[in-house]
């Protein structure tokens, strides 16, 4: 069909946007790269024929979407139509290759830990110079906590590519331990309201036996079980694939224990003139929701103390004041509905709140620091202390584990393990001007704790001697660095600060000094102000040294077997795995405002509008068939 007969079917048909339907989501064309690749013919091999690239590929699936989307992250594999990339093979490969061998630790022999297909991810992202718009995150089970479905759809629903793993566990007697596992990109949930039997859509790097050329893209749809099972000592929810599997050597179970995302890079403060609403500004977006600022009234007008970023589930948790009408206390704020749920009520108005890599709350009520474990929004205490003074800033540093605190009037550095047990308190270097509010964080690279205050002029690097005293490392100036609040830093090691209500970037310039970074996703904004910024994305996972062994790596035995799915393609609007009329027809029906097939809406090319390119694309895609 020629265009212009296209556009004659398309001009009677009145434009309407699509809300997805509840519960159910739905990612078109994300890629399905095949990781079996050996050499024959005029294509290149992957180590041991790709048999334990199973990680670098689910997470290729992702990068080709962002790739698309401008940013170029697959040197010399760019494609808009990634259904027509067997063209591309062989540069596919040598990006697989490069990602997994030279960023994970895949080998030929062994697969990614899954930090390293966190670590490996992030670093990929970060030398291709879209670090500061994209953090790569992720969570494995920490004992008695595994990933929730709802979480993935919470991601997918938020536009964030997001992968997972399942591991195979058999049974020891009466507990289950794991041997390997396996990663695949997700693009779909369906009923993630029922806790109980949600069905989870995925594309499968083991989807083809084919060696040397790029086989069609399948979509793989199951249903998953939600049960008990005692998880090497621990009695946990778990997902699991088949609802019969023993955990026997030929019937192993398999439970999805990790997953990981990609996140575009956000920050969430206070907004300038409105002290009980929330700024939400998007540094860096998929095209579905583009970068800019959304301002969100707090529930009773409360005044928003401080906020915390929930990675897990892509929530935040915020202390809010008292009002007229209600008790102060912690909220959750879901971005994907804006929508906030109280999970605690407190007898008096929180100083500051804090997640750790581990997705724990932990809560500063004047000199005494509760820790909760949230289960299904409710708070179980896990721990308290009280310190001798109030913390006037606090940080926590995921290498080594411990609350960091400026305490006794910003003078002195406090630390906490994350049990709350005490693990020192150390002064600060004398000549440093700390007044008004303080600010701590650490930085990513060389993990050294930062401090400043609104009143400082200069942000300070803190070293300690091999005695334990505190001295200044560095000083950060300049004089865009006035009054800063909410000190932050990016996976690139660039300084952050709302600095007079404008947040402001920082990196190391030619001359060795901190300098206005020059360009960069900030800079892009049209609007950079901000009353506190509070909390921003970054990298972040909760990788433990009692899962780096063999049985956690993420390989792909050659034995797999290989699952069964359907064809994926433009056409298929309803994922029937046909293209007929009834595809046609339920796509007018969706483009006109009418009804959708589940997960589905009529913005085929996801950039956050439904119009004629939307409609010219699924035309062209169902002429095409699959």
């Amino acid at each position: 069909m020629k265009l212009g007969t296209r556009l004659a079917r398309v001009l009677p048909v009145l434009l309407a946007g699509q809300a997805l339907g509840q519960c159910d989501i739905y990612w078109p064309g994300i890629p399905d790269f095949d990781q079996r690749r050996g050499s024959g013919f005029s294509s290149t091999a992957l180590p041991g024929n790709g048999a334990m690239f199973c990680v670098p590929t689910a997470s290729m699936n992702c990068l080709a979407v962002i790739d698309s989307a401008g940013y170029n992250l697959i040197p010399g594999a760019n494609a808009q139509n990634w259904y027509q990339q067997n063209p591309l093979y062989n540069s596919v490969t040598t990006n697989l290759d490069e990602l997994g061998s030279d960023y994970m630790g895949t080998g030929a022999d062994s697969g990614s830990s899954f930090s390293a297909g966190v670590d490996g991810l992030q670093d990929w992202i970060d030398d291709r110079n879209q670090g500061d718009r994209f953090n790569v995150c992720g969570f494995e089970h920490d004992g008695d906590a595994f990933p929730k479905v709802a979480w993935i759809y919470n991601h997918i629903k938020a536009s964030h590519l997001t992968m997972f793993s399942f591991g195979r566990w058999y049974r020891d007697g009466d507990q289950l331990e794991r041997s390997g596992g396996h990663a695949l990109t997700a693009v779909g949930v369906f009923d993630a309201c029922d806790p109980d039997e949600p069905q989870l859509h995925y594309r499968d790097p083991n989807s083809s036996d084919h060696l040397w050329q790029q086989s069609h893209f399948t979509l793989v749809t199951r249903t998953l079980y939600h049960r008990w099972f005692n998880m090497d000592g621990d009695l946990c929810q778990v997902y699991t694939f088949n609802e019969t599997e023993t955990g026997t050597e030929e019937t192993p179970v398999k439970v999805i224990d990790s997953f990981r995302w990609i996140v575009p890079s956000v920050a969430i403060g206070s907004s300038p003139i409105n002290p009980s609403a929330i700024r939400r500004t998007k540094i860096a977006a998929l095209p579905t929701e583009p970068p800019g600022v959304i301002d969100i009234n707090t529930p009773s007008a409360a005044i928003m103390i401080d906020s915390a970023y929930s990675f897990v589930d892509h929530t935040y948790l915020l202390g809010l004041a008292s009002t007229p009408s209600q008790a102060a206390g912690i909220f959750r704020y879901d971005p994907v509905d804006n929508s906030f749920t109280r999970i605690s009520t407190l007898n008096r108005n929180p100083d500051r709140v804090l997640v750790d890599r581990f997705g724990h709350l932990y809560v500063q009520l004047g000199s005494e620091v509760k820790k909760y474990k949230l289960v299904d929004d409710t708070p179980l205490l896990l721990a308290s202390y009280l310190l001798p003074s109030s913390p006037g800033a606090w940080a926590y540093d995921d290498k080594t584990d411990t609350l960091v605190m400026l305490t006794s009037g910003l003078t002195r550095v406090s630390r906490l393990s994350r049990s709350l047990t005490f693990v020192g308190d150390t002064p600060l270097p004398a000549g440093m001007t700390m007044s008004g509010e303080g600010a701590a964080a650490l930085h990513p690279i060389t993990g050294r704790l930062w401090v400043t205050s609104s009143g400082s002029p200069a942000a300070y690097e803190i070293g300690f001697d091999a005695a334990g005293r505190t001295n200044i490392v560095s000083l950060a100036t300049h004089a865009q660095f006035h009054a800063p609040r909410g000190l932050q830093f990016n996976g690139l090691g660039h300084m952050f600060a709302a600095c007079d209500g404008s947040v402001r970037s920082f990196a190391i310039d030619a001359n060795g000094r901190w300098a206005p970074v020059v360009g960069g996703a900030w800079n892009e904004l049209p609007d950079r102000s901000m009353g506190r910024l509070m909390d921003m994305s970054r990298s972040r996972h909760n990788a433990q040294a009692i899962h780096s062994g063999p049985a956690w790596l993420d390989i792909d035995p050659i034995d797999e077997p290989i699952p069964d799915g359907i064809i994926d393609c433009t056409g298929d609007f309803n994922l029937d795995g046909a293209v007929d009329f009834f595809d046609y027809d339920d796509y007018v029906r969706c483009f006109e405002g009418r009804t959708c097939p589940r997960g589905r809406d009529a913005d085929i090319d996801r950039d956050g509008s439904v119009d004629f390119f939307d409609y010219d694309t699924f035309v062209l895609g169902f002429e095409q068939g699959c």
